[in-house]
């Protein structure tokens, strides 16, 4: 599969990669591309074709500007001829604003979907008949099936959780309310006044009851079309394979810079659908070796935070707000310190470099985590620096970190 991110195979045509954009990858490392697809692959083809088409341009331009004025009145009244072989799988063709949202149409095209406008860009080159070669069609499908959970499934499952937790507020109001109901009969002498709050307080938990009642229907049939061991299975299968896929790629060296950055992503949201959307509905420990899932994925993140090989700046966000969701939830916790020693202190030894040209304060997050729990079975279950301050100080220390903490990480997941 880590072939396929730079061989031009599969069509990422206005995706970003890890390593930035595609025209600068492929300048960059056009002598590691050269020694592992050969001269006569078509990408090479092509950058040889492309190169030799701006050369001509750059030469023509300077041409241009040493004839007389004269002439080159005469040259701008001529027309232009522009060169007509563009390169899509070469050349990133983002519009200006679909490079900062990957729900753009771009990623929608890759999957057949063009608007009005653009069906002069709709790719109508005959499908070719024939057998193909089966090893790319597993990779093309499996691709596929990794951006379209990124552009769209993770949404929904983030949706079917909201209902849940709306259904938990609910749940929660009608309880309020019954205990106001109560309250006011206990306590207010029975009158005009009390009457018409308690005959307010049943209309409202007769509204919330019927409202939680439609719920209830509607999460019926999910649980029985979503958060099933099924779904939760394949959602586990889909997570192994990303890291393993990522994993394998970063072992081809600088080839790991051409992986398209919604593979990191993908990891990241899997991980918040497996611990937060499906769970509890459906617990997280019956996946047989969830463990094994989350440390391999948690080992990942502590490995290649600070990558040097990973440029693209969403990539770099992602990897810290990844890495501060494994560190504010227990279960999610466990797994990290149960990753090697070896990237264990990598990753605090990266966490506690100068802050060069990086933001200081989700590291800091990160950090903070750390001091304030027990991960990496740190002694302290408060800070020594606040142990000589008073305890309404010290509370109120601790209720601004958390609150801000949390602020931080509900903003990235929810």
């Amino acid at each position: 599969m880590g072939r396929a991110f730079y061989d031009a195979s599969i069509d990422y045509s206005g995706i970003d990669r890890l390593g930035g954009v595609i025209t600068h990858l492929n300048k960059t490392f056009r002598n590691e591309l050269l020694r592992l697809l050969g001269s006569d692959h078509e990408l090479i083809v092509a950058m040889e074709r492309q190169q030799h088409t701006t050369t001509a341009t750059n030469e023509a331009s300077n041409n241009a500007y040493t004839v007389t004025d004269t002439a080159m009145r005469q040259i701008v009244d001529l027309p232009v001829t522009v060169p007509a072989a563009i390169y899509p799988r070469l050349i990133n063709i983002n519009p200006p604003m679909a490079s900062t949202s990957q729900g753009s149409s771009m990623i929608l095209e890759r999957f057949g979907f063009f608007s009005y406008r653009d069906r002069t860009r709709e790719d109508r080159t005959p499908i070719r008949h024939g057998p193909m070669d089966p090893a790319i069609s597993l990779m093309e499908l499996l691709d596929d099936i990794i951006l379209f959970y990124h552009v769209a499934a993770k949404k929904q499952l983030a949706k079917v959780a909201g209902l849940r937790d709306s259904m938990s507020a609910y749940i929660n109001a009608i309880a309020n309310t019954k205990a106001r109901l109560e309250h006011v009969k206990r306590e207010t002498s029975p009158g005009k006044n009390s009457n018409a709050i308690q005959k307010e307080l049943l209309r409202t938990t007769d509204i919330f009851n019927k409202k939680l009642s439609e719920q209830a229907r509607h999460m019926a049939w999910i649980r029985a079309a979503v958060y099933s061991e099924e779904k939760q299975a394949q959602l586990a299968w889909l997570l192994k394979v990303i890291t393993l896929t990522l994993q394998m790629a970063s072992e081809q060296g600088n080839m790991f810079s051409f992986v398209p950055d919604f593979y990191l992503e993908t990891l990241s949201d899997l991980s918040v659908s497996l611990r937060a959307h499906m769970h509890p509905t459906m617990p997280i420990e019956n996946i047989p070796d969830y463990r094994t899932i989350l440390c391999n994925a948690a080992e990942f993140l502590c490995d290649h935070f600070l990558d040097p090989r990973i440029v693209h700046a969403n990539s770099k966000d992602v990897l810290i707000l990844a890495l501060a969701g494994f560190v504010s939830n227990p279960l999610m916790l466990e797994a990290l310190e149960n990753v090697p020693r070896n990237s264990r202190i990598k990753i605090v030894t990266n966490l506690l470099k100068p802050y060069e040209n990086r933001a200081w304060a989700q590291s800091n997050w990160v950090l903070l985590r750390f001091w304030q729990g027990n991960g990496f079975a740190f002694r302290y279950e408060k800070s020594p620096h606040l142990s000589k301050i008073g305890m309404k100080q010290q509370e109120s220390v601790y209720q601004l970190i958390s609150k801000l903490f949390s602020f931080f990480i509900f903003r990235f997941y929810y």
